[in-house]
């Protein structure tokens, strides 16, 4: 069910309550009941007799009770949650009277503290939420923004040995991240290995025309663990990264 369709149901239910319809109950064979028109779950087993409880002209069902004895005696009524129990069935969940009205209450209250917050007024809610939601995404924009010019700065140290190789421990927060590292420092280089780091995570990054001579896979001896194609591989590191850096520069003197 859409928001609009549950409201329209609330709604719906709210004026039969305040029309206050009389509760009626009958004991009756379950066929007959059936036959005229009684609401009932065709999963659900019934006895041969069966309890038919209306409230007015509007609702008759097969029921084990009630505990009022018209709708006014319900009070506010409310849409928790709905579901669905079969082909073209809905299950709703409603809470009604005292319980109703303090959800109602708190909702308020809750309502209320948030327009504070946001220094709006509550009908002005949705509308500052949304503006809000636009300004984090922007930031995060910028944030993405300054992240490459990061990873694309001038500040990149080469070191030389037999190839042009980079150790670096960068600000990553993912493998992604230190994979975007990786692919900026080796496009500056066109041929070289690049290892970076961040936390525990590597990455181990050698241009084509290397992996002949380096593998990253048996580079990654040197960092920790990991895995993947010859001139890709991520990893964990099982030493510091210093370690790791100082055994590659070693063994490319």
């Amino acid at each position: 069910m859409t928001r609009e369709e549950i409201s329209n149901v609330n709604r719906r239910v709210m004026e039969k309550v305040r029309e206050a319809l009389p509760f009626q109950e009958e004991i009756k064979p379950y066929r007959e009941a059936v036959a005229q028109g009684a609401m009932h779950l065709f999963e659900e087993k019934y006895g041969d007799t069966v309890r038919v409880v209306c409230f007015g002209d509007w609702t008759c069902e097969l029921c084990g009770g009630t505990h009022v004895k018209n709708s006014a005696d319900v009070g506010t009524a409310l849409i928790l949650s709905e579901s669905s129990i079969g082909s073209g069935l809905r299950r709703i969940d409603m809470v009604v009277g005292t319980a109703a009205d303090e959800l109602v209450r708190r909702d308020r209250d809750l309502l209320t503290e948030l327009a504070r917050s946001f220094n709006v007024s509550p009908d002005q809610l949705p509308s500052r939420i949304e503006a809000v939601r636009g300004q984090l995404k922007e930031a995060e924009r910028e944030r993405e923004r300054l992240r490459r010019d990061r990873i694309g700065g001038d500040g990149l140290s080469v070191k030389h040995g037999r190839v042009d190789y980079v150790t670096e421990t960068v600000d990553a927060s993912n493998v992604d991240e230190l994979k975007s590292y990786a692919d900026r420092f080796l496009e500056r280089m066109k041929s070289g290995i690049v290892t970076v780091t961040a936390g525990d995570k590597f990455v181990i990054k050698v241009s084509k025309d290397l992996t002949g001579q380096y593998d990253a896979n048996r580079l990654k001896d040197l960092f920790g663990k990991g895995g993947g194609p010859a001139h890709l591989v991520t990893g964990t590191l099982t030493v510091p990264a210093h370690e790791a850096f100082q055994r590659l520069a070693d063994i490319l003197k």
